[in-house]
């Protein structure tokens, strides 16, 4: 379904975004081919009324447009290897599906990305209770099922797979809302180390990366 779930909990109120993440075929572009890839884009950008396939979830008939702005669920994340000049490490950037394939442009970076789910201008509201009551219980599920299982990837990693899920807490500084700082520890709850275990085969029932950022006061 997406590589990436983007929780923000503020208090009382709750924001959460899809990613699909995608490496860009060449410099700030970014491409889509083969049909499992254009399946998702199509999901991306109609969300159509669709099933979990993994029973575990209990998901069914899911209506992304029921209850507010279906289109605003999901967003593509391109990293980019392709750079020429320092900083030498990989851009992320985040882009609407409806505008893949093409540039990323002056999409916003994930980091700027999140800092605005943080602020309320990105990403969907995803409050239980809310009127979006598929996209609730999508989120709801995301986070008591993938949060604790394990990112495995055998010809990368090798044996080792690390937890998916991390929380992290981010705090206004001196009372200006412009003024946020995050922290995390890599662990599968605030303040937890994380364990990195071996897997001889892969998981059985699949996952996707988990981060979840709860707003507090300084």
């Amino acid at each position: 379904m997406a590589d990436l779930l983007v929780v923000v909990d503020d208090f009382n109120r709750r924001r959460a975004a899809l990613v699909q993440a995608k490496m860009a075929a060449r410099k700030g572009t970014v491409q889509i081919s083969g049909t499992k890839n254009k399946a998702q884009l199509d999901l991306f950008t109609r969300w159509p009324v669709f099933d979990f396939e993994e029973t575990i979830y209990g998901l069914k008939g899911l209506d992304l447009h029921r209850g507010g702005r279906g289109l605003t669920s999901g967003m593509y994340g391109i990293i980019d290897r392709h750079w020429s000049n320092p900083p030498r490490h990989p851009s992320w950037k985040q882009m609407v599906p409806a505008s893949v394939p093409g540039s990323v442009g002056a999409a916003p970076s994930l980091g700027r990305f999140i800092v605005r789910m943080i602020f309320g201008t990105a990403g969907r509201d995803a409050t239980p209770g809310s009127a979006a009551r598929d996209w609730v219980q999508i989120v709801d599920a995301l986070m008591s099922v993938t949060y604790t299982k394990y990112f495995h990837d055998r010809p990368s990693l090798g044996p080792p797979a690390f937890p998916r899920g991390n929380t992290t807490a981010a705090f206004f500084l001196q009372g200006q809302a412009k003024s946020i700082y995050t922290f995390t520890d890599g662990g599968l709850a605030v303040d937890t180390e994380p364990e990195i275990i071996r897997l001889e085969r892969e998981p059985e029932i699949g996952a996707l990366s988990l981060l979840h950022i709860i707003k507090s006061p300084a």
